[in-house]
C-alpha cells in the first residue's frame, strides 16, 4: 500500500487493493462542476416566461425526487437552472440561478437535506429544444433535477 494525496483537499488516502473505490472525501465533496456520472434520475421542471415561481403541477412532479432523496441521505442532486433566449446573457444566467434556488427551497421545505443539492445555472447556454419559437423556448425555460 502506498500514500497518495487524491481528492485535492490535502487529504491522504491509501491506495491499494480498493484502487477502483473513490476516495471518500470526494464523494462527499462539493463541486459546482456538473455531474459526469450518469444520474439515477432526471427530472425536467418547467417554468413560464420570465419566471421563478414554481406552478403547482410542477411541485407535484417533485415528491417522488423528494421521496428518493430523503430515503438516500448519500444522493446528491443537481438542480441545474436553465433560460430561454430571450434577454442578454447575464440576466438569462441570474434567472436560470433563481429557478434552481426555488427548486432548492421547495425541495428542503419537503425535508431534503439542503447538503444534498447543488445548484448551477447554464443560463441560455445549454437549451433543450430551439429558441426559434415558443413551442422550443418553453422547453428551455427550466430546471433539470439530476440524481446521482
Amino acid at each position: 500500500m502506498r500514500k497518495v494525496t487524491c481528492c485535492g483537499l490535502g487529504v491522504t488516502c491509501l491506495v491499494g487493493l480498493f484502487m477502483a473505490m473513490a476516495c471518500a472525501t470526494q464523494q462527499t465533496r462539493r463541486s459546482p462542476e456538473p455531474i459526469v456520472q450518469k444520474p439515477r434520475e432526471v427530472l425536467h421542471v418547467y417554468f413560464d416566461f420570465n419566471q421563478t415561481n414554481l406552478k403547482s403541477e410542477e411541485k407535484d412532479r417533485l415528491t417522488p425526487t423528494v421521496n428518493h432523496l430523503r430515503k438516500h441521505p448519500s444522493w446528491i442532486a443537481q438542480l441545474e437552472g436553465h433560460a430561454d433566449a430571450i434577454g442578454d446573457t447575464e440576466f438569462n444566467v441570474i434567472l436560470g440561478d433563481k429557478r434552481a434556488r426555488t427548486i432548492k427551497e421547495v425541495m428542503v421545505l419537503d425535508g431534503v437535506n439542503p447538503e444534498q443539492l447543488v445548484i448551477l445555472s447554464f443560463g441560455e447556454s445549454r437549451p433543450a429544444s430551439t429558441n426559434a419559437n415558443e413551442a422550443g423556448r418553453s422547453l428551455n425555460r427550466r430546471v433539470d433535477v439530476k440524481v446521482r
